[in-house]
């Protein structure tokens, strides 16, 4: 029933020729225009024949580059059903669909849950439900490129993903390498830790209460913060940044003045996290400024907001090195345009890269109290966002598409029409 559903959407959507009747046959011969007979009628019954990568009806549609097994509930090819499907001495991981060495990952109790494996128990690791672990060194030993310390001083390999679905529910799938993500232990409520009965939504771990500042404070390393620090040396924050991770799939914050965003200024590499939503009347730590966020709500467009981000103004804010006025961000190498230029991404601008103005804006943060812009740029406070823009007094001085307001003498879009 599945696979016809789908089979009429796909001719209802592409127009396809042959897609109107479903004449009853026995074999493919029996069929015209080269429809296949499938479940006793003549139709486009697997999707590889429309070229759909990794979609299929049945076993024969699939293959070594999308698993030879076919999913009749998502119609799409994996690699494993169950064990059976697997080499001798491995398991079926029945989340993710693939073949692994141990049950890495799985919830567990004790060694047996694991077939003999390593279990880290909630108790002694605070992953929730327990987590089957497999031993590595280097990054290098496992598929996912997350090799990470637990308690004893011993390693263990976080199991590769895709998206959070190929997590369990109380973990998210973040970024490790280029092209590569993994299963991150992140409960954000009690009931998601049995044993413990208690989740600590900063860390996403089965803990009790940890101390260090808040989301947002300065850090230099983890100990200083409730959740996690983003150090100066590996983000170029100034001064570090305490934060904690979020999912757009699940956005619960430890606080309620905060939101899951993603950031216009990439420090951390576009990962999820939950940061306070800026208040004017708070304003910023001195090496930061308001600018734009995306806040991730459930079955909503993601929505604007404001949010403190790095906004050093010389090399005195970064300790040590040098700060890069347009970007904000310590030891950050100026390469690329001005304030004001076109850009595709943040690697055309010498700061940022507004992409969501026309065709792009070249941008860098700028703090209202003290607008000390570089180059030919002013500071537009636009209220959840103080971003330098470039200086104009009449609207031939700016790039087609844009107009010279007047009030500010900066470029800026027209107003919607």
């Amino acid at each position: 029933m599945r696979s016809t559903i789908h089979t009429g959407l796909l001719c209802l959507l592409l127009a396809l020729s042959g897609c109107e009747t479903e004449d009853e046959c026995f074999v493919a011969a029996d069929c015209d225009d080269s429809d296949f007979c499938t479940e006793d009628r003549c139709r486009l019954g697997r999707c590889s024949y429309l070229g759909i990568p990794g979609c299929c009806h049945d076993d024969r549609d699939c293959g070594a580059s999308f698993g030879p097994r076919c999913d009749s509930d998502s119609d799409r090819c994996v690699e494993c059903l169950s064990d059976a499907d697997c080499a001798s001495g491995n398991k079926c991981d029945p989340r993710a669909q693939r073949c692994v060495k141990t049950r890495a990952g799985m919830p567990c109790a004790g060694e047996s849950d694991c077939d003999g494996g390593w279990c880290l128990t909630e108790a002694e690791s605070g992953y929730p439900g327990g987590f089957c672990g497999r031993e590595c060194q280097t990054l290098e030993d496992c598929e996912s490129y997350a090799c990470v310390d637990v308690l004893g001083g011993r390693k263990t390999c976080l199991p590769a993903c895709l998206g959070d679905r190929d997590c369990r529910p109380e973990y998210l799938c973040l970024p490790t390498a280029p092209n590569r993500r993994a299963c991150f232990p992140h409960c954000t409520k009690n009931e998601e830790c049995p044993v413990a009965g208690n989740c600590n939504p900063w860390l996403g771990l089965c803990v009790g209460a940890v101390s260090g500042g808040e989301n947002g404070a300065p850090c230099a390393t983890d100990a200083d913060c409730k959740g996690f620090c983003a150090g100066e040396a590996d983000t170029g924050a100034p001064g570090g940044v305490c934060i904690s991770i979020c999912s757009p799939a699940k956005i619960a914050c430890p606080e309620s003045d905060e939101a899951c965003v993603w950031q216009l200024s990439p420090y951390l590499k576009h990962v999820n996290v939950c940061l306070p939503v800026f208040n004017p009347q708070d304003g910023c730590r001195p090496e930061y400024a308001p600018l734009v966020a995306f806040e991730f709500l459930i079955g909503k467009d993601p929505q604007p907001v404001g949010t403190c981000q790095p906004a050093c103004r010389n090399d005195g804010d970064c300790s040590p090195g040098t700060c890069n006025r347009y970007s904000g961000l310590c030891n950050d190498p100026e390469a690329g345009a001005e304030h004001g230029a076109a850009c595709k991404t943040h690697a055309d601008c010498k700061g940022l890269c507004l992409s969501f103005w026309p065709d792009g804006y070249c941008t860098g943060p700028c703090r209202p109290a003290a607008p000390n812009c570089p180059g030919d740029s002013g500071c537009l406070n636009l209220g959840i966002m103080a971003n330098c823009a470039e200086n104009c007094q009449t609207d031939p001085d700016c790039r087609e598409g844009y107009i010279c307001e007047q009030s500010v003498h900066n470029c800026v879009p027209p107003p919607p029409p």
